[in-house]
């Protein structure tokens, strides 16, 4: 099931197929690791930097108009934006 692990200090992300998720929950706890969260997320193949702060601020604008229209969750810029 597990396709990648990624560590950023202060806990792992296992990624997987959305099929794959309980097995590999399943078989972390098993194995005497402590799954934190086990929920489907939408990972992106690409990613495109944005220079201008006023265009980024259109696009997150347009980002929570679809999370808020289709029952997304909230941006998350992790850092990200430098304005």
């Amino acid at each position: 099931g597990a396709e990648d692990l990624a560590d950023d200090g202060a806990q792992w992300t296992v990624t997987c197929e959305a099929s794959e998720t309980h097995a590999v929950k399943t078989a972390l706890e098993t194995a005497g690791f402590i799954v934190s969260s086990a929920e489907p997320s939408l990972v992106p193949s690409q990613t495109v930097p944005v220079e201008d702060a006023g265009e980024a601020t259109k696009l997150l604008r347009l980002l929570d108009a679809i999370d808020a229209r289709y029952g997304g969750t909230s941006t998350d810029l992790g850092g990200e934006l430098d304005a």
